[in-house]
C-alpha cells in the first residue's frame, strides 16, 4: 500500500477515487462548498490527477499532474468517473460547469463585460415553450431568400448562410437531431426546433453566447397563470362558494415525499471537451440511496416513491451511447418517517 498527500487544496469530502489502466494514473474527486465574488455560495467538484512511477512492477513515486475545476448550483449525490478517465457521471441539481483559472480567461472575461456594456443589436432572438424552440435571425441583404444550412445535432445547433456563420455553438440542453423546420418572413429567417426533454425550460439557446436574446412566450405565460389561478384569493373564494373556506392540507399531515424540492439530474460528461453528452431529468423525489462499484461501471440505487430501483451503469467509450439498466426494483425498501426531518430513509425491517 502506498500513502500520498494530496497536495495544497481546500478541504472536501472524496466523493469517488479511480485508477486510469491505460495512463498509469490516479484521479480523486473532491466536493466542496466555494464562493463566489458576490459571496454567492456554489457547490464544486475537484478532479485531481496524479502520475504512478513503476519500478519491477511496484509503485515507487506518485506525482501530482493537474486539475480541473467543476461547479454546480446546488448538492451533489453522486460522483463516479469511467475507467478510461475521459467521462464523469454525476447526480446533482443543476447543470455542471466547467471553471478555468488562467490568465487568459480572466482578460477575455474583461474584454468581454466592456462590451457587454456596449449597446447592441442581438444577432438573433429566441423563444420556447414546453415542447420546442424558436429562433429568428435578422438575414444581411446580400443573402436574402438564399437557403440555409442548418445542421441539428443533439447538443448542438449551426446555422450558415453561404460560408457565413450565424448561429454555432453547444446547446444548454438536448434537441431533437435532423428536425428543423424554416421559412423566411420578409428578412427574417424563422427557424423552429423541438427539444429533446418536454417541459425542461432553458434559460439560454447557446452556451456562453451573449448574442441572443429570449423574448418571453406569451401563450406560455398565459397557460401558467390559468393552471395557478386556483391559488389567487379570488378565484377561490369563487370557486368555494358563499364564505366557504376551501379545503386545504394540514402541513403535519404530509410526508416528505410529498413536498416538492429541486429536481435532480442524471449527467455525463466528457472531460477532455468538457461538454455534457447526456442529461436526464430524474425529478425532485428519486434520490441516491445507495452505490455499489462493479467491475466495469456501478449499480446505483435510486429512490422511486417509496420503492428503490437499482440500475446497473457501464462504462463506454462512446459519445453518443450510454449503456444504462434496470435490473432490480426493491418493493417498499426506502420509506419516509415523516416526524423524523433530519432522517430521509431508513431500511425496512426483516419481515415487513
Amino acid at each position: 500500500m502506498k500513502v500520498f498527500s494530496l497536495g495544497p487544496i481546500k478541504p472536501g469530502v472524496i466523493m469517488n477515487v479511480q485508477y486510469i489502466d491505460k495512463s498509469l494514473k490516479i484521479i480523486v474527486t473532491m466536493c466542496t462548498i466555494a464562493a463566489q465574488n458576490d459571496e454567492k455560495k456554489y457547490t464544486q467538484l475537484t478532479l485531481l490527477s496524479y502520475t504512478l512511477q513503476y519500478i519491477e512492477n511496484e509503485i515507487m513515486n506518485i506525482y501530482y499532474l493537474d486539475k480541473q475545476l467543476l461547479k454546480v448550483q446546488g448538492t451533489v449525490d453522486y460522483v463516479y468517473v469511467e475507467k478510461n478517465g475521459d467521462y464523469l457521471h454525476s447526480i446533482c441539481q443543476n447543470n455542471i460547469d466547467f471553471e478555468k483559472e488562467d490568465a487568459q480567461e480572466s482578460e477575455s472575461k474583461i474584454k468581454q463585460s466592456n462590451i457587454d456594456l456596449q449597446i447592441k443589436t442581438p444577432k438573433y432572438y429566441w423563444s420556447q415553450d414546453e415542447d420546442s424552440l424558436t429562433v429568428w435571425i435578422k438575414i444581411p441583404k446580400q443573402h436574402t431568400n438564399k437557403q440555409p444550412k442548418i445542421q441539428v445535432k443533439p447538443l448542438e445547433l449551426s446555422v450558415v448562410m453561404e460560408n457565413e456563420v450565424l448561429i454555432q455553438g453547444e446547446c444548454q440542453h438536448r434537441l431533437e437531431e435532423n428536425m428543423a423546420t424554416w421559412r423566411y418572413k420578409e428578412d427574417t429567417l424563422q427557424i423552429d426546433l423541438n427539444k429533446y426533454e418536454n417541459g425542461l425550460m432553458w434559460s439560454e439557446l447557446i452556451k456562453g453566447d451573449t448574442g441572443g436574446e429570449c423574448l418571453p412566450n406569451d401563450a406560455l405565460a398565459a397557460e401558467v397563470h390559468t393552471r395557478l389561478a386556483h391559488l389567487c384569493t379570488d378565484q377561490n373564494s369563487s370557486a368555494a362558494g358563499g364564505d366557504q373556506p376551501c379545503i386545504g392540507f394540514n402541513a403535519e399531515q404530509l410526508e416528505e415525499c410529498d413536498l416538492e424540492g429541486k429536481d435532480n439530474f442524471l449527467q455525463r460528461i466528457n472531460l477532455p471537451m468538457q461538454t455534457t453528452t447526456h442529461l436526464a431529468r430524474l425529478g425532485s423525489n428519486n434520490h441516491v440511496l445507495f452505490t455499489c462499484k462493479r467491475k466495469y461501471g456501478q449499480a446505483v440505487c435510486l429512490r422511486h416513491d417509496h420503492d428503490a430501483c437499482v440500475w446497473i451503469i457501464d462504462d463506454v467509450d462512446d459519445d453518443t451511447q450510454w449503456d444504462i439498466r434496470h435490473t432490480h426494483s426493491f418493493p417498499r425498501f426506502g420509506y419516509v418517517e415523516a416526524s423524523k426531518t433530519n432522517k430521509k430513509f431508513c431500511v425496512s425491517p426483516t419481515g415487513n
